[in-house]
């Protein structure tokens, strides 16, 4: 597995480096590239884990989502969500239609639902880089 195609500490894959010998090869590993190796392979981990819990965090928002929405419009490329009343408090079915493209429905998602699930995520999130409560 090793370091290879993990992205550096701003998201870009990192470099590729060329020995002249596997003697020079050897002695870089050791005195350097080791280190470097693991922690690339940690944060190749971490970012792994940020991508699950973005998924699982848009996939619970919309599964125990409770705001009516009748209307939605982009004004200025703010996003305007005009809600009706959900005074019984029901899980409502995400309404997908009314948002032009998939961007504007997870920052919908991500406004809507972040309270109830901020808390699920972190405690995957949590449980994922072998943490405990």
């Amino acid at each position: 597995m090793g370091c290879h195609d993990t992205p550096d500490s701003e998201g870009r894959q990192m470099y590729t480096t060329y020995y002249c010998s596997k003697a020079c090869q050897k002695t870089e590993y050791v005195r350097t590239h080791k280190y470097a190796c693991n922690w690339a392979k940690n944060r190749r981990a971490v970012y792994r884990v940020g991508d699950i819990a973005q998924l699982a965090f848009y996939a619970y928002s919309e599964k125990i989502f409770d705001v009516s929405i009748t209307k939605v419009e982009k004004q200025e490329g703010t996003l305007y969500l005009h809600q009706g009343n959900n005074d019984q408090n029901l899980l409502l079915p995400f309404p997908d239609k009314l948002f032009s493209d998939e961007e504007e429905k997870l920052a919908a998602l991500t406004v809507l639902a972040y309270d109830n699930a901020l808390g699920f995520v972190h405690v995957l999130v949590e449980k994922m880089l072998g943490g405990g409560y």
